[in-house]
């Protein structure tokens, strides 16, 4: 079905050509594809003018066939990405070439039926694929509508890009938008986010159970002439629900957001900031809300949290917190370094120690599930609670554990000895009388599991009692 017309002269020569063929694709399907092309050549061999016009189905975006057409048509970093990231999956082309002199420039579009990507060491495959991908000449082209889902998770954007000039070797600047649900951090999601946000989620072993999302993230981006990446950037909030990761203590079911940005240059490397607002979370099993946490980049698998804060049962928490990187371990997970410092005020007691001994009750059926955090944090029956407190010590390990701090209590019962105070008052000649036992001080440091109490003082009105001792 193919025909090729010559047409010589001293000055030029002109090829006309149309046909159709079949392409066998790994895939097995085969591809289906016509040409008609009339191109126009000098006396020294070289083209001059050309107008191309391609129509295929069932095209593999792996095909070298594919591969050829972009790069002839000046679009020969799109082709090294496809390379660069195997990309597989059929499509659909109706593509027209116009080429004068040294410029080129493509139109018409292509629509994706199927598709593969390899992001990082994870192979994805879509399962639902929408879209088209537009070619506008001079004015570069865009993805529109593109949707893409997999089993865990689905991902939505549209895109623009131009070149930066005329010159053949100019770079390719990049506009999108993105957004994004999943059911939980699966490492196929994980792959496709930026290294350096991957990375810091990694490092905090960051698990969602209840599902997050990505609303309309803008990213702008400029690739090179060769393909390579010169320039991303990117920023967004990301909701999450049931969340937890392991930050020198536990955090548990977080609802809230996460705010990041990403800056990348080629030659100077990549800056991450994320910041997690936090409505509830449960850390160390204490409840908190209104949590914030800053990120600092990591740096060398080192993860620094320069400030943190939080409401505490109708008081405030604040401190700071570094965790090392990975040590060498076998058969496990890799024990870290971390250190907290932290800074409490007006902290309700009552609902702080129901917190703590709800999370050292053992798991039993039998036992009633702790009271609802919002209806006892107003409980000020036993005081409230400021002071300070540092740890050290190996994530997932007790032993070798260190750090000291101090608290106070009071405005409340701190202790309840209802015939204590009496006995106390009869034996310095007092006449008995209930006093409360309302103000407690304690100075302590923390050995393993041991805390060791080297000044603890509890007192009413009248009346101090003062001790050492040690708890576990």
């Amino acid at each position: 079905d193919g025909s090729v017309f010559i047409d010589f002269s001293p000055q030029s020569t002109r090829v006309r050509m149309q046909g159709a063929a079949v392409i066998t694709a790994a895939t097995g399907t085969p591809a289906t594809a016509r040409l008609t092309s009339e191109l126009t050549f000098d006396a020294a061999g070289a083209r001059t003018q050309g107008q191309t016009a391609v129509t295929a189905a069932n095209l593999d975006f792996a095909s070298p066939h594919l591969h050829a057409v972009l790069r002839d048509a000046g679009q020969g970093w799109v082709a090294d990405q496809l390379i660069a990231r195997k990309v597989s999956g059929l499509l659909s082309a109706d593509i027209q070439i116009a080429s004068r002199g040294a410029d080129t420039f493509v139109t018409g579009s292509v629509t994706p039926a199927a598709l593969a990507i390899t992001a990082g060491d994870e192979s994805i495959a879509f399962s639902q694929v929408q879209g088209v991908i537009r070619f506008l000449g001079a004015q570069g082209g865009k993805l529109a509508g593109l949707r893409l889902a997999t089993r865990d998770w689905s991902l939505a954007a549209d895109a623009a890009w131009s070149k930066d000039g005329d010159a053949p070797a100019a770079p390719t600047s990049v506009d999108a938008t993105l957004s994004l649900e999943a059911a939980s951090l699966t490492p196929s999601f994980l792959a496709i986010l930026p290294a350096g946000v991957a990375n810091s989620l990694t490092e905090l072993d960051v698990r969602v159970k209840g599902g997050l999302a990505l609303r309309d993230a803008p990213i702008t981006a400029q690739i090179a002439s060769t393909g390579d990446l010169q320039r991303l950037s990117t920023f967004g909030t990301v909701s999450l629900a049931d969340a937890s990761a392991q930050i020198g203590v536990s955090m548990q079911d977080a609802v809230g957001t996460l705010d990041y940005s990403y800056e990348f240059h080629d030659g100077k490397g990549s800056d991450v900031g994320m910041t997690a607002l936090l409505s509830s979370v449960r850390a160390a099993g204490v409840h908190m809300q209104d949590t914030r946490i800053a990120l600092a980049p990591p740096a060398s698998g080192e993860v620094l949290i320069p400030s943190f804060s939080a409401r505490v049962h109708g008081g405030r928490l604040a401190g700071k917190i570094r965790v090392g990187a990975p040590l060498p371990t076998v058969g496990e997970l890799p024990p870290r370094f971390f250190e907290i410092s932290t800074n409490a005020s007006g902290i309700r007691f009552a609902p702080l120690l129901a917190d703590l001994r709800a999370r050292n009750r053992p798991l039993d059926p039998l036992t009633p599930l702790p009271q609802n955090p919002q209806e006892t944090s107003t409980d000020e029956s036993r005081g409230v609670l400021s002071g300070s407190f540092s740890l050290t010590g190996l994530t997932g390990r007790d032993i070798g554990r260190q750090g000291r701090g101090t608290f106070t209590i009071r405005g409340g019962e701190v202790l309840s000895l209802p015939a204590l105070v009496p006995l106390v008052r009869v034996t310095n000649l007092q006449l008995p009388r209930a006093e409360t036992l309302d103000y407690a001080f304690a100075d302590f440091y923390i050995a393993g599991t041991t805390i060791n109490f080297e000044q603890l003082a509890i007192s009413s009105e009248s009346v101090g009692l003062y001790g050492v001792g040690t708890a576990s």
